[in-house]
């Protein structure tokens, strides 16, 4: 399993180095820092394809929560500025980060509050969940706590940048959400157990760190579009949803999260009923076949697939909607092939056995 602990998590310049990264089937994506700070053009909360399966553009760009006990609040959340500037620096109080699955989770501890943090795609569907959750325990605060959520958005290119006044959207607002029409788009925010309110205001001058090293523009800006206040409680999910669809995306934390869950174990179910060898593989192995599914996108109505056992062993088969840079692409899993859409399966049968034969070598050797 891939897991993180303060030594890199509360070091700035490595946990801007791990990035995660989340695909929902269609072209979509959302990507970040472990700091959660934006370090490349392409990180996001919602990136997806206006006009299937081409056209992916930067939608919600983020989600900025603080902690606000009484008149004391601390930021969960990091923000690099042009210039050099880090501000806020929440990734101080990350003491964990690892993966469910490919669902990238944080724990951050200040004093004796623990607070988790999650960010998942609900598959097939451009649809980005980013939930809290206070966790109970002996020590967890009884005094009401809540978090202020800023939400950030964007209409741009994912290989752009946005400068200040660039999008105007049209906002709408009431009791249930809010919602953002954009020429090509309208997305719908719902938040659970809290209440969004409009607060339209320009953050300028993020710096893209990486995108400077790759020699490219190195500043963005984002436009904020409301503020979320969401009463935290012991043991119970408390976040924001963001949606392209047209009807209103569901505020059932629990139940996305467990809707994604089960699509997850469904990958590795359909792994082990074609090869025994993955009913039991190691973490790491899981953990390769389902960022591997990550990549396999298409739009829903042709998106062919199968798997197929052969000589080498399970060979996963699935047609590309679009490459990275949206070129039209078909390939198999597999070690990258110098020309896309090459037959070049992955074994991986042969990784269990690999990986098998190696923890009996070394048992062996401490055993004499």
């Amino acid at each position: 399993m891939i897991r993180f602990g303060r030594a890199i998590s509360g070091d700035l310049h490595e946990a801007e180095r791990r990035e995660w990264w989340l695909a929902n089937g269609l072209g979509g994506y959302a990507a970040g820092t472990i700091a959660g700070s934006l370090t490349r053009r392409y990180h996001g909360l919602l990136i997806a394809p206006v006009e299937p399966p081409l056209g992916r553009r930067l939608i919600w760009a983020k989600a900025d929560a603080e902690l606000i006990d009484g008149e004391q609040s601390w930021p969960l959340f990091t923000n690099r500025w042009r210039g050099g500037a880090i501000g806020p620096a929440g990734h101080v109080h990350i003491e964990s980060f690892h993966l469910d699955g490919s669902i990238p989770v944080w724990l951050f501890a200040i004093g004796l509050t623990r607070i988790e943090a999650r960010i998942w795609l609900e598959p097939n569907s451009n649809t980005t969940y980013v939930a809290w959750r206070l966790l109970r325990g002996l020590d967890a605060p009884l005094r009401p706590l809540t978090l202020r959520v800023r939400l950030m958005v964007n209409d741009r290119d994912h290989h752009g940048q946005t400068a200040p006044g660039q999008i105007d959207p049209r906002l709408e607002a009431d009791s249930t959400g809010l919602w953002v029409h954009q020429p090509d788009f309208s997305l719908t925010f719902r938040a659970c157990r809290g209440v969004l309110s409009p607060a339209r205001e320009w953050i300028e001058n993020f710096d893209l760190s990486v995108e400077r090293e790759r020699g490219l523009f190195d500043c963005d800006s984002h436009l904020q579009i409301a503020e979320g206040r969401l009463e935290l409680v012991p043991g119970e999910w408390v976040g924001v949803v963001g949606s392209l669809l047209e009807a209103e995306p569901s505020a059932d934390l629990e139940a996305a999260l467990k809707g994604r869950q089960e699509w997850q174990q469904g990958v590795l179910d359909q792994a082990a009923r074609r090869m025994p060898e993955m009913y039991a593989p190691p973490d790491w192995i899981a953990q390769l076949l389902l960022a591997a599914d990550s990549f396999l996108f298409a739009p829903a109505a042709a998106r062919p697939s199968r798997w197929e056992i052969g000589d080498r062993g399970l060979s996963v088969v699935w047609r590309l909607g679009t490459r990275h840079d949206d070129l039209s692409a078909g390939a198999d899993i597999g070690d990258r092939p110098a020309r896309m859409g090459a037959r070049h399966p992955v074994d991986l049968r042969a990784l269990c056995r690999s990986r098998h034969a190696a923890q009996c070598l070394s048992r062996r050797r401490r055993q004499s």
